[in-house]
């Protein structure tokens, strides 16, 4: 209560006073029969002693075979709970067979435990020490631990590091030398060594917020920069994660309230029912099954049972549609096969203005281990064996992806390397070598095709289908026209040096059109979007810098994807051809980590500057921005 507020209760007469209490109580007795509770339904715990996965080579163009180890020991926590601890005598990973050792340990211990429902939490925690029993490593430990938790409230880690020294470390007055680490060091504590001929980091408490909302804590992990030894090696990883559902009750005479996470459900007596999303979105329902959804920008559809949908703009135009096909899929795809004809995913073309972007997917527990991609004008200018076979170890693009394989990649390819202009029709070879786990705790490795037609055959429809099954396969891509499209990059770090993909923005057949296309790793986790006529019409915090959470067209990724588009039709935003629109797209994007987590950024599509963004010093992390699109 305020000093003003204070003042105005010691002036009111009593009978007043009497009143407000009264109301007060009242409307305190009627909020009573309100019910809210957090349990926590499912848990996520795991934890390893020691993981390494490198490659030694003095040549670039030659990693040579990976040698891995690893993960020993290692706890996973089923999602209804329990506890678990396993143990291992030492680790020792080598470059490679007979080479110096990257990693030696003692003993390792690891364990995890969790329970569901109220009160639900996890922790899981890894040990080991000494480190560097070899006695020819960088770095150098007693013993080294790392713990974290998670319950309803969030998530926490820590690392100890007892008696660490990093050898050969560029020490803060600039010289070479041994430098001690802390016992707690801070989040992402990283110490850099030059040797001859190599440059690597120690990360010590790395910590990463997974897509999930669970943490990962990694206690060290060696990251090579330049040299010989490439890959990875971690310490102490640990996992921590519960999916808790908070529910609300309010019971009134006239309506039941139910709040959950994600909606608000207001059910009437006569059993029509209201759902209100985060974004403002609401959905009522009528009991004859009629529904009317309304969007946050005020536009209204409304679906009457097996008759028609009828969809409104705020002040412009009403329009109705009898139920159809659903539109056409943008980006062709075909099947991935492998194997007797086994469907493992998929291959999905698009192109942009200046790119043509090919982008792998894998279904069910497959994994990528590695892409070859070759686009041509011709079948006969794809690389081919003594054989007369297609041959990818050939082929123009290979993306290698063991450390840890992922379910997605986009290959980008600058059109203007391909002497591609809209309406050429292009020759797409692509080939993946997949893997799963197999019987036995095995890795099962197969090579996949983009299904389409035969290599030195015409007719896919006149080869036999065991052909198709086991040999190589090419499909088409036509170049669509991008006349009128407007494209920019999607960036992300420090001063948005880091491309993440790409946002194309372009307008047909009365609507906007917003898409983000990402590239290699990367995958669209949420999308958040404004548009409007002038820079000052975008939503900004007290700082003046942009608010990416109130911007009218938010759309989480769960799952996450690769290619996503926001469509606005232009009676809401008011535009009419000719007239130049202000853009901000944001995007939250993520990609996995040698750590097998996941490690998320911040994008937003490249331009100019919002107003507040110079006062920045070179190198900010935050770089707000805005690109112009004209309707056409």
């Amino acid at each position: 209560m305020s000093h003003r507020d204070h003042l105005n209760l010691q002036w009111m007469r009593p009978a007043s006073l009497a009143l407000v209490l009264a109301v007060a109580l009242a409307a305190l007795v009627v909020a009573l029969p309100s019910a809210s509770h957090a349990d926590v339904s499912a848990v996520q715990g795991s934890a390893y002693g020691c993981y390494a996965n490198t490659t030694f080579s003095f040549d670039p163009a030659n990693p040579g075979p990976a040698t891995e180890t690893g993960p020993l020991p290692e706890v996973t926590l089923p999602p209804q709970g329990g506890s678990d601890t396993a143990t291992a005598e030492v680790c020792v990973h080598r470059a490679f067979v007979g080479g110096p050792t990257v990693v030696s340990t003692g003993p390792l211990t690891v364990t995890t435990e969790g329970t569901t429902g109220p009160g639900g939490s996890v922790t899981s925690t890894a040990t080991l020490g000494p480190v560097n029993t070899d006695g020819n490593e960088n770095f150098t430990a007693a013993n080294v631990s790392s713990e974290c938790t998670a319950d309803e409230t969030g998530v926490s880690g820590t690392t100890t590091i007892t008696g660490g020294v990093v050898h050969n470390a560029e020490r803060p007055d600039g010289t070479i030398g041994d430098l001690v680490v802390p016992e707690n060091p801070p989040v992402n504590y990283t110490v850099a060594v030059d040797i001859e001929f190599a440059r690597y980091n120690y990360i010590f408490n790395e910590q990463i917020e997974n897509p999930d909302g669970s943490i990962t804590v990694n206690a060290v992990r060696m990251e090579p920069l330049t040299g010989p030894l490439q890959g990875t090696m971690i310490l102490g990883q640990v996992v921590c994660g519960v999916t808790a559902d908070t529910t609300t009750t309010t019971t009134l005479p006239d309506a039941t309230t139910t709040t959950l996470p994600d909606a608000t459900t207001t059910t009437l007596p006569d059993g029509t029912t209201t759902t209100t999303l985060p974004d403002g979105t609401t959905t009522t329902t009528l009991p004859d099954g009629t529904t009317t959804t309304t969007l946050p920008d005020a536009t209204t559809t409304t679906t009457v049972p097996e008759t028609t949908t009828t969809t409104t703009v705020p002040e412009t135009t009403t329009t109705t549609t009898v139920p159809g096909p659903p539109p056409p899929t943008d980006a062709p795809c075909v099947d991935l096969r492998a194997g007797d004809d086994q469907v493992v995913g998929e291959v999905c073309v698009a192109n942009t203005v200046t790119n043509l972007l090919v982008t792998y997917t894998t279904t069910g527990d497959w994994r990528l281990r590695a892409t070859r991609l070759h686009v041509a004008h011709d079948a006969d200018d794809v690389p081919r064996d003594g054989g007369g076979n297609a041959d990818p170890q050939r082929f123009d693009h290979y993306q290698p992806l063991n450390r840890p394989p992922v379910t997605s990649f986009t290959h980008t390819i600058p059109l203007a390397d391909l002497g591609a202009d809209a309406g050429d029709q292009l020759i797409v070879a692509a080939q993946a070598d997949v893997q799963r786990r197999a019987r036995r705790g095995r890795m099962q490795t197969v090579s996949a095709w983009g299904d389409g037609t035969p290599f030195g055959s015409q007719d896919v429809q006149a080869s036999s289908h065991r052909s198709r099954s086991h040999g190589a396969t090419f499909f088409t891509y036509t170049v669509r026209d991008t006349t009128g499209m407007t494209c920019v990059d999607l960036r992300a770090g420090r001063g948005g040096r880091q491309t993440t993909g790409e946002v194309c923005a372009s307008n047909a057949a009365g609507n906007l059109m917003v898409t983000y296309h990402t590239t290699g790793e990367w995958q669209l986790r949420a999308t958040r979007l404004h548009v409007a006529h002038d820079v000052d019409g975008v939503p900004r915090n007290g700082h003046g810098h942009p608010r990416a959470r109130d911007f009218a067209h938010r759309a989480p990724h769960r799952p996450p994807e690769t290619s996503f588009t926001h469509t606005i039709p232009l009676a809401g935003l008011n535009a009419t051809a000719g007239d130049e629109l202000v853009v901000a797209a944001q995007a939250d994007v993520q990609h996995p980590t040698r750590g097998r987590g996941m490690r998320t950024r911040s994008a937003w599509a490249d331009g100019e500057l919002f107003d507040t963004s110079h006062d920045h010093p070179a190198g900010f992390p935050l770089r707000y921005t805005y690109f112009t699109y004209r309707v056409r």
